[in-house]
């Protein structure tokens, strides 16, 4: 499983991913990219979008693009080592149960909706 780490994700966290899975950073290789564009890649690497931006959110469900992986992060500054916690485990236990799915992910709570 390949996650696409889009450019508001923090390095911190990026650095702990990759300890575990395979990461490609947008900030790193495709700096500037636009959402469709990232989306692209994410359908073409098979891979789930790992997001601060609740962009990704229109980019699914108000233009119906069915054929995308997203993490949605969303927390406060408090909470940020918590849910990398929280995140980590949810990768590690299911990562295949988000393909074609938009994940919201908090520190207390994770939503699934299929797409």
């Amino acid at each position: 499983m390949v996650i696409l780490a889009d450019e508001n994700i923090e390095h911190a966290l990026i650095t702990k991913l990759k300890e575990h899975f395979d990461v490609i950073s947008i900030d790193d290789s495709h700096r500037g990219a636009s959402d469709t564009e990232i989306a692209a890649l994410a359908v073409k690497q098979n891979a789930i979008i790992l997001t601060e931006d609740k962009d990704f959110g229109d980019l699914v469900f108000i233009h119906q693009n069915n054929h995308l992986s997203v993490v949605l992060l969303r927390y406060t500054f408090n909470e940020r080592n918590e849910l990398h916690e929280v995140l980590i485990h949810l990768l590690q236990q299911k990562s295949f149960e988000l393909m074609g799915k938009f994940t919201t992910v908090t520190s207390k709570k994770i939503r699934t909706r299929n797409l």
